[in-house]
């Protein structure tokens, strides 16, 4: 069984992995993601005899579970789990302090989180130009089908128009 110091550090690790996998995991209902958050803790705080075996079962077992939501940015999820993992492997060695540890899962939820957004916000502006673009070329066809003469086309370059004849 683990020490109290251990079971907080793979608590907060996995408050960390449920933080990411709630930033962009949208495809899996926040009741369902919180079940399956609960029950990975459970299986791996009975299971895990030290940080790193803890670490270990909650990669094994979150990783596939956020990937099956369709989570479309794993490498934070993998920088999140290698990033524990060499943190826990320092307290294990004696390297680096309990508090040094809590900072540093601090600063990477808060950094993991920022990048997550900034995809995000990246991909909604990315669909409304495509949606814009696919707006504008209705808009030319119904001209080109009420207009008389020749048909006018245009070559898009992304939402904007480049040349139009």
């Amino acid at each position: 069984m683990m020490d109290l110091m251990a079971r907080r550090i793979v608590l907060l690790c996995l408050m960390g992995l449920v933080v990411v996998g709630c930033a962009v995991a949208s495809n899996l209902a926040a009741p369902r993601q919180r079940q399956l958050a609960d029950r990975i803790w459970n299986e791996c705080r009975a299971e895990a005899s030290t940080r790193v075996k803890g670490i270990e079962c909650l990669a094994t077992r979150w990783r596939p579970a956020i990937a099956a939501s369709g989570y479309p940015d794993m490498d934070l999820v993998d920088l999140m789990l290698a990033y524990i993992g060499a943190i826990v492997r320092r307290m294990d060695a004696g390297t680096i302090s309990a508090e040094d540890a809590n900072l540093a899962f601090a600063e990477l939820q808060t950094r993991i989180q920022s990048e997550s957004q900034r995809r995000d916000a990246l991909r909604a502006q990315q669909a409304y130009q495509a949606q814009q673009a696919q707006q504008s070329q209705r808009l030319l066809q119904q001209m080109n089908e009420r207009l008389p003469g020749p048909p006018i086309t245009c070559i898009w370059n992304g939402p904007y128009f480049v040349h139009c004849q």
